[in-house]
């Protein structure tokens, strides 16, 4: 065996991992995050607004930048599901609305649109026993 085909081996070997986990991720905590989500997350209206002051306290500056670190994860993996086996499509709304950027409700809007993508997040919802999200 010569390098090169050491070398592919090796990079088979990760993507196999990764297609694993993402698998994984896909399975477990997604339809966590999913059911946890409000009812009317997806709907225009709807609005969660944040006091300054609750911005800046110690514990509100963690727990967003861990909601932000996970969110990108979750956005990197569902770009890697697209091509790898799991939920690509729906990875990425919850990686998204997890995250705090400008423009993310226009952008979760317009991923959302689609009606098989709004059938797999309400059949997620189902499955954990809670009312579909209002579109």
């Amino acid at each position: 065996m010569n390098f090169l085909d050491s070398h592919f081996e090796k990079v088979l070997e990760l993507l196999a991992a990764l297609s694993i986990c993402t698998f994984l991720v896909s399975i477990i905590l997604i339809p966590i995050l999913v059911a946890r989500l409000p009812r009317e997350y997806f709907h225009r209206d709807y609005s969660h607004k944040h006091t300054l002051a609750q911005r800046f306290t110690l514990w509100q500056a963690l727990r967003r930048l861990l909601r932000n670190f996970i969110g990108l994860l979750l956005l990197l993996a569902g770009i890697v599901m697209l091509f790898l086996p799991g939920q690509g499509l729906i990875t990425i709304i919850i990686g998204i609305a997890l995250m705090d950027f400008p423009y993310k409700k226009q952008l979760i809007y317009t991923l959302t649109r689609a009606k098989a993508v709004q059938k797999s997040l309400n059949w997620l919802r189902k499955k954990a026993r809670k009312e579909p999200f209002i579109w």
